[in-house]
């Protein structure tokens, strides 16, 4: 199967713990997912067993960055900057490092699918990073896309079609246009 490719980035300072659990809980539940690509930006860490992390997912494969000087008020939008650059896939998905991933296995296929059959009006698709009665407390939160018995997608028309920085899926020609972050 052909599938298209996907870049995960994530973000860290001194959250090593965090970091962990959100790569980690990522790979896990995107194992059936084979063409994506991992990048991670690292703001100056100073944690303790950071700098071996690092190096261990070098080893891996993985793409990593450090940042070599603090810059609090600006780093995030940097960092977003590096995984936009070095990026390879279709489909970009910066993340903060304090998310966990759940759902295992045909999720991002969902999201990816989704995305594709709606280019025309999606602008990116924000990852749910809530509880159900987080999401239930908020209805309506816009119309019901129901694409499969296993995923729902909410489509908040109330809201600008590109929402945020991080925590999304962006298609590469979306995020082209909106990029650099500053």
């Amino acid at each position: 199967m052909n599938l298209p490719k996907v870049t995960f980035g994530l973000v860290n300072c001194n959250r090593l713990f965090y970091f962990k659990s959100c790569l980690e809980s990522l790979l896990y539940t995107t194992e059936d997912y084979e063409n994506k690509e991992i990048i991670i930006v690292d703001n100056c860490s100073v944690e303790e067993g950071t700098e071996e992390y690092l190096c261990e997912l070098e080893e891996r494969g993985f793409k990593v960055f450090r940042q070599e000087n603090r810059d609090p008020a600006n780093e995030f939008a940097k960092a977003l900057n590096i995984i936009v650059r070095e990026s390879t896939g279709d489909f970009i998905c910066p993340l903060q490092g304090d998310m966990q991933f759940v759902v295992r296995g045909g999720w991002l296929k969902a999201y990816v699918d989704f995305y594709d059959k709606n280019r025309d009006i999606t602008g990116c698709i924000l990852l749910d990073a809530q509880r159900n009665v987080t999401n239930n407390s908020h209805a309506p939160f816009g119309s019901v896309c129901k694409k499969t018995d296993d995923y729902k997608f909410l489509v908040d028309m109330r809201r600008s079609p590109i929402m945020c920085a991080g925590d999304v899926l962006f298609s590469r020609d979306v995020i082209e246009k909106i990029s650099p972050w500053s």
